[in-house]
């Protein structure tokens, strides 16, 4: 029964990440949340910094708000994403170009 109720709830966050973030978004927005600049969020996820500024972008948009602290915010409180974020993105393959 526990194990049901885990996974219905994991089940919820992952079809609503799905409908808002894709999975590059939710990485950004979890660096976002470490503090990292674009520029060390780029070299992070081994993308361009144009790249992690239109992620940001998109993300602003699905989330309906202007800001990166807006996103971070909402983001938390909506369970999203979790203060853990450092631990979990030390696991983030780095790819490069």
């Amino acid at each position: 029964q526990k194990l049901i109720k885990h996974m219905a709830r994991t089940q919820a966050v992952a079809v609503d990440h799905g409908e808002h973030l894709t999975h590059r978004e939710i990485d950004v927005l979890k660096l976002t949340a470490r503090g990292l600049s674009n520029e060390k969020i780029a070299d992070q996820l081994g993308i361009g910094t144009r790249t992690v500024r239109q992620h940001l972008m998109n993300i602003y948009a699905k989330m309906g708000v202007s800001s990166r602290m807006e996103a971070v915010a909402k983001a938390l409180r909506e369970g999203w994403i979790g203060l853990d974020t450092e631990e979990r993105n030390r696991e983030t393959p780095k790819r490069r170009l």
